[in-house]
């Protein structure tokens, strides 16, 4: 399948139909043609996986139209694709189509954790130095039960109430990130959503310690000495303390 500017607003709109079409009246297999679209992506089209994050988005039936993605095996095409990427535009389109998969769905989330995507996709941050906040605090909603909060309100959300910590694997992965981050305020954002996050109750504190927190902080101080990372700035090293 050839994908260029002219027909993938005509293959996006495919997607929608067939999704919204029932199975014994489509004309075309979902399945068939999400994998051959997946198949034909290249890693630098990263306006074709904002194009699919809004089409999740702004599904009425966000659900299935993830479950259909998974039959399609998009978490092993797309990782095959980006696996040896290294630049950061396209790496940040990517996961910000896979956030939206994982963002409010069990189902996605524990297919996700039996392909081990948290390390496998989310190892790839370690090539972005300069995201945006919003990109950041994505990052951090998938850390809680899911959120409630408008899309358009989720750079300044606020953690001053009851929260429950359900996935400590994105924390793992977010602390792992750390070194790799030039810009110190954004460092701190993280460590402090964390660490706010974690002292809400004490199930959340029991959360992490089963769950690598503690050991994650102490790996980061090793990672501190790769030259590939930037050093800690005192005030982190302060609050990872």
């Amino acid at each position: 399948m050839l994908i260029n500017e002219k027909n993938l607003d005509q293959i996006i709109d495919t997607i929608r139909k067939l999704h919204q079409t029932t199975i014994d009246q489509r004309l075309v297999d979902l399945t068939d043609y999400l994998t051959e679209f997946l198949q034909s992506i290249q890693v630098e089209q990263s306006n074709i996986f904002r194009t699919l994050t809004q089409l999740i988005r702004n599904s009425e039936d966000r659900t299935a139209l993830k479950i259909e993605f998974l039959k399609a095996q998009c978490l092993e095409i797309i990782y095959a694709k980006v696996n040896n990427n290294e630049n950061e535009n396209n790496i940040i389109a990517i996961l910000e189509f896979i956030i939206e998969l994982l963002n409010n769905s069990e189902n996605v989330q524990e297919k996700f954790l039996h392909f081990n995507g948290y390390e496998k996709y989310f190892k790839l941050l370690s090539y972005i130095h300069s995201p945006t906040i919003e990109f950041i605090n994505q990052l951090i909603v998938l850390m809680i039960e899911k959120s409630t909060l408008p899309n358009e309100d989720i750079i300044i959300f606020p953690i001053d109430s009851f929260v429950i910590f359900t996935n400590p694997h994105i924390a793992v992965s977010l602390l792992y990130w750390i070194p790799y981050l030039n810009d110190i305020s954004h460092q701190c954002h993280i460590i402090s959503s964390i660490e706010k996050i974690i002292l809400r109750s004490l199930q959340n504190k029991m959360m992490a310690c089963s769950n690598r927190i503690i050991f994650t902080l102490l790996d980061v101080l090793k990672i501190n000495n790769n030259e590939k990372a930037n050093k800690l700035d005192e005030k982190i090293l302060f609050n990872i303390f």
